[in-house]
């Protein structure tokens, strides 16, 4: 079903896909996460008990491919149309995208949150909160027809988030 297929080394093209297809891979990786999310709640029981420690705790999931962003970049730019029912569903499916964004890409946002964290957990657990606000930025202005993945996309408004927390000035 890809229908966004690489036409170079490093060239992605867009496509329009329908709506329903949309909605359905909104549907489908919803329910991905959601297995994920019991999976590891299982791990974490078998292993600490009732006794888990808090903390970042993020689920094992396959990484989104090429076709799957494009989908939920249609997704987050639905526009409302149709009865009032019709309305409230796109501004549901639309704020739905943008969180499966930020949620299959937390890792990444750790990973870059330790790149600025020297060893407090304090540190850490406050640049991966500023790197999800940057990811919300991101997810909210992705647009896939440049060709750029998100996960590249984002790691930019990652590193900016997380430097104006730190104070840090650098130049993207």
């Amino acid at each position: 079903m890809s229908k966004s297929e690489a036409i170079g080394p490093g060239e992605l093209v867009f496509v329009e896909y329908p709506h329903e297809a949309v909605v359905g891979t909104v549907l489908r990786l919803e329910s991905t996460l959601a297995d994920c999310y019991l999976d590891l709640a299982k791990k974490v029981e078998r292993i600490w008990g009732s006794g888990a420690p808090s903390g970042v705790l993020i689920p094992e999931h396959p990484l989104l491919t090429w076709d799957e962003q494009v989908m939920l970049a249609q997704a987050r730019d639905t526009a409302p149309q149709g009865a009032d029912s019709k309305i409230v569903e796109e501004k549901s499916l639309s704020s739905r995208a943008i969180n499966l964004f930020v949620e299959y890409n937390q890792k990444l946002c750790l990973h870059i949150a330790m790149e600025y964290t020297n060893t407090n957990y304090a540190e850490l657990a406050d640049n991966h909160e500023e790197g999800i606000l940057g990811l919300y930025d991101a997810a909210k202005k992705f647009e896939p027809r440049q060709g750029v993945p998100f996960s590249h996309y984002s790691a930019i408004w990652i590193r900016r988030a997380i430097s104006r927390r730190n104070g840090v000035s650098h130049h993207f």
